[in-house]
């Protein structure tokens, strides 16, 4: 099985990913080889490729896949011109269509192509190729529609419906039939060649090693230390170092391995991609611990075994999965060792609930209810979102049940209020609001960095990318970004340690921020289909510090969190009027402006900006919301 990126998600999760596009994802999926790497919709130069394939043989090939039938088509060009396309639509009159020129899709993967070669400049040779895909058009209705259709579509470089049916029926092979199509110069690569063109196209986030080594709890690490070989399963939940307890087990059980000289090896797995880069950067140097996909074990030919298997995010895999990858790769049979961490609250791919006790006997269950990561504010906020109005009631699953919510959860960050919400009338004045917040947080000292901008889907409903208009904006604003979705630094951010972060909720599983702002809670970008609670809670803890959540619309989600806003801040509660911070009647300062809110308090004993008409104090000679001369 071939390793996807995105994984699953980005592809059945969207409505708006055209048919075709998603039967060629699983057809590349499922037909061709963990040789080979395939990216689905990445972002190179602003150009988005259906597919790109990398592999050692083949180098580079570009994917373009058109869901065009034969009453689509209404023109072919001579040479490679552009098509002429009947858009079929549906107007408040009825049915209509009309008549566009669309790119030559074999002009479209050429470019793509060139722009990918344009940009690697790497001391080898490799093979590149673009392909064309039509998965629901013949070549035998083309060819009696059109004299000449091959000068336009050239045959060698183009796959119809009917190669594709063959597939289906086991009378060809895809690998084949797509290495069929290429030209090839004799070059093979090696890993290392592979490797610059994946870090290329898809840089690895590098996870900031000495925040995660400073982060690892001495009582967990002793406590680690009297585990005995058996079968432990973490019940944790968000924060509570889930994540530090499978590195920090690994590195015990291989210290033991280097003073006894044992001869084992130590297996990790996760289900998404961005843990899986994290996981291999941070023990590419230890020879004893092999890093794998779920779908690299579940295809791996040479099945291997292991002393200790580690497994992160153990709610997103399935039942079946988790008793293959134990009893497949443990070493010996009713003596596996095995340590697995899962969080029912961020169950986000709807993997069914299963009794734990049905991966083997004896399995001990450890309890982590103690947050580490959050402010109490958000950590609460977050947990009476999920549970607000919701059939997750705390009694519905129980501790041994892979949907298990903890319930009884604390955390040791105590504050004061750290999650706001903001409402907007439009896009700008969304990321206007977003530049001025990073303006104020970048004057107090926290790095973009630590900050993120985070949304629930790239695509919307119409068709655009939500992270392609963010990063308008920042540009515009020349605030440098690194991009999880298409993993790009902005041309302002020289390094990823001096930008902005902007993600997917779904990318930012396993990783944590000062500072979020949550987006695209308008209904044209909630177009997932699994649960969307889930997912908004996933996304609200990984902040650690400040949670600021954009809404503009009434809908379940922004209702819910409206609702939960109220219930926690309204009681004995005031807003500053300077910047509609909600704080404590008793506070006598707003913490987030530092100015007096103004609560029966004599207004003229303060300045008024003139900018922003917010009070100040009578010493202060700048504004301190919008550092206008006083």
């Amino acid at each position: 099985m071939a390793f996807m990126i995105p994984e699953i998600c980005n592809v059945r999760c969207n409505s708006t990913v055209m048919k075709g596009e998603r039967e060629i994802f699983d057809l590349l999926k499922l037909n061709l080889s963990d040789d080979y790497t395939i990216y689905f919709d990445t972002n190179i130069n602003g150009k988005y490729p259906d597919f790109v394939i990398v592999g050692k043989d083949i180098g580079i090939i570009v994917l373009e896949v058109k869901d065009y039938n034969i009453s689509t088509i209404s023109q072919l060009p001579g040479g490679y011109g552009n098509l002429t396309i009947r858009v079929d639509e549906i107007d408040p009159n009825g049915y209509t269509c009309k008549v566009e020129k669309k790119v030559n899709p074999y002009n479209q993967a050429r470019e793509y192509l060139n722009i990918i070669k344009n940009n690697l400049s790497f001391g080898f040779n490799f093979n590149f190729n673009n392909i064309v895909i039509f998965p629901f058009l013949k070549e035998e209705d083309l060819k009696n529609k059109f004299d000449g259709y091959h000068s336009c579509l050239p045959r060698s470089k183009t796959i119809y419906k009917e190669d594709l049916d063959c597939i289906e029926n086991e009378a060809k092979n895809l690998e084949e039939l797509i290495k069929s199509k290429c030209q090839y110069l004799g070059y093979i690569l090696n890993d290392s060649n592979i490797e610059q063109i994946n870090r290329h196209i898809y840089p690895l986030s590098k996870p900031n090693m000495k925040r995660l080594e400073e982060n690892i709890d001495k009582e967990i690490e002793e406590k680690l230390k009297v585990f005995k070989s058996g079968k432990y399963v973490l019940q944790g939940v968000s924060g509570s170092g889930k994540t530090i307890y499978l590195t920090t087990l690994a590195k015990i059980r291989l210290k033991l391995i280097e003073q006894h000289g044992f001869s084992e090896k130590v297996l990790i797995t996760a289900f998404n991609n961005t843990l899986i880069s994290f996981f291999k950067e941070y023990f590419k140097n230890y020879e004893h611990i092999d890093v794998k996909t779920k779908y690299e074990l579940i295809n791996q030919r040479n099945k291997e075994k292991y002393g200790l298997i580690l497994i992160d995010e153990g709610q997103d895999f399935s039942l079946e999965d988790l008793k293959y990858i134990i009893s497949t790769y443990s070493n010996s049979e009713g003596k596996e060792y095995f340590m697995i961490a899962m969080d029912g609250a961020q169950n986000i791919y709807d993997e069914k609930n299963f009794i734990i006790s049905e991966l083997g006997e004896n399995i001990k269950i450890e309890k982590l209810n103690q947050n580490y990561r959050n402010n109490k504010s958000i950590f609460e906020f977050s947990n009476l979102f999920l549970n607000c109005n919701s059939h997750y009631k705390t009694d519905k699953y129980k501790l041994g049940e892979s949907n298990y919510i903890i319930d009884d959860y604390k955390s040791i960050k105590e504050d004061k209020q750290s999650v706001r919400i903001e409402k907007y009338l439009n896009f700008e004045s969304k990321m206007d609001k977003i530049k001025s917040y990073i303006e104020l947080y970048k004057s107090r000292g926290i790095n973009e960095k630590d900050m993120c901008i985070m949304y629930v889907s790239s695509k919307q409903h119409s068709g655009g990318y939500f992270n392609k208009d963010i990063k308008e904006y920042l540009d515009r604003y020349e605030i440098g970004y690194y991009d999880f979705y298409s993993n790009k630094l902005s041309f302002q951010a020289e390094l990823v340690d001096n930008c902005i972060n902007i993600s997917t909720i779904h990318s930012s599983k396993g990783f944590e921020y000062k500072i979020v702002f949550l987006c695209g809670l308008e209904q044209e970008y909630l177009n997932i289909k699994n649960d969307l609670k889930k997912l908004v809670y996933t996304g609200m803890t990984r902040a650690k510090e400040k949670l600021i959540i954009f809404t503009s619309e009434k809908n379940e989600i922004t209702k819910t969190l409206e609702k939960t806003y109220d219930f926690i801040y309204s009681e004995n509660k005031i807003k500053c009027i300077n910047c509609d911070t909600i704080i404590d009647k008793l506070d006598k300062y707003c913490y987030e402006c530092s100015e007096p809110y103004l609560f029966d308090i004599n207004t003229s004993n303060y300045l008024k900006c003139k900018q922003c008409n917010s009070y100040n104090n009578l010493h202060n000679s700048y504004c301190t919301i919008c550092s206008n001369k006083l």
